[in-house]
């Protein structure tokens, strides 16, 4: 659930509610022990006419651990709700089309990111190998120097040459005889020129993979026609997919290593 579209947060509040497992049952009471406030008055909230308060806002944005932006944009959301003049809700509007505007930059909706400068940019972006060998340092198997030479079937020589690039921008930590990934995600900036060949490389390498794609492989080409005011909504929709996926990501035990490619553009 995206809530960048939704103008009145008691929609949001209720679909929200209603998205979660069972129907949200019981969740209502959960609310209110957290937000310190007596079912009934939190009835009034949902239906109206009473409003949450702000240090209530933040305080059901930490329970549904929203992120930043989100969190900013529900805020508002209230505050457009309280606000006592017409020259106010104005204002308010203002700053949610411009959050609206900022969602809409992926590099804001993801969390944990190290951004590299733009010299290493140019060697970790060169090839797959360097973001390949640090992912394979996040499975305990593959956390030994001989055991990722025969994984990717590199020779000691070179494979120590792309270890070294990692533990020098931290990208992978030293543990004893151990190399291990180091900050959890790294993210491009769209406006980086690095930004083709990151996504060639990887595209590249999926090429190389249809010739023995199993049935747990997944491949997708979809074009289509479609009206000028829905092309926004499946975008939308791919980007909150993304972010959902990262959310999976980040709390998944590392086993397998796996690659999703994803495109969206007018042709």
């Amino acid at each position: 659930m995206n809530i960048f579209d939704f103008n009145d947060y008691r929609e949001f509040i209720q679909k929200k509610v209603q998205s979660l497992p069972k129907g949200g049952r019981g969740e209502y009471q959960k609310i209110a022990k957290s937000l310190r406030l007596h079912t009934t008055y939190l009835s009034q909230v949902i239906k109206g006419p009473k409003n949450l308060n702000q240090d209530q806002s933040l305080e059901l944005c930490e329970y549904w651990k929203l992120n930043p932006l989100e969190s900013r944009h529900f805020l508002l959301l209230v505050d457009y709700e309280r606000a006592g003049s017409q020259k106010l809700r104005d204002y308010v509007r203002g700053q949610l089309f411009q959050i609206k505007e900022e969602s809409k930059k992926l590099s804001l909706r993801l969390n944990n990111e190290k951004v590299l400068d733009e010299k290493a940019q140019t060697t970790f972006y060169s090839h797959w190998i360097y973001s390949g060998i640090r992912m394979a340092t996040s499975i305990e198997a593959l956390q030994h120097r001989t055991d990722l030479t025969k994984y990717f079937n590199l020779s000691p020589q070179e494979l120590e040459k792309i270890i070294s690039f990692l533990l020098e921008h931290r990208l992978c930590e030293q543990q004893g005889e151990k190399i291990v990934m180091g900050p959890q995600r790294t993210h491009l900036p769209a406006e980086s020129p690095m930004i083709s060949k990151h996504h060639m490389n990887w595209r590249l390498r999926s090429f190389d993979n249809y010739c023995r794609m199993g049935a747990e492989d997944l491949s997708f080409t979809g074009p289509m026609s479609i009206s000028e005011k829905d092309a926004p909504l499946i975008r939308e929709k791919i980007t909150q997919l993304i972010k959902e996926i990262s959310e999976i990501v980040k709390d998944s035990p590392s086993e397998k290593m796996y690659c999703l490619n994803m495109d969206w553009f007018r042709f």
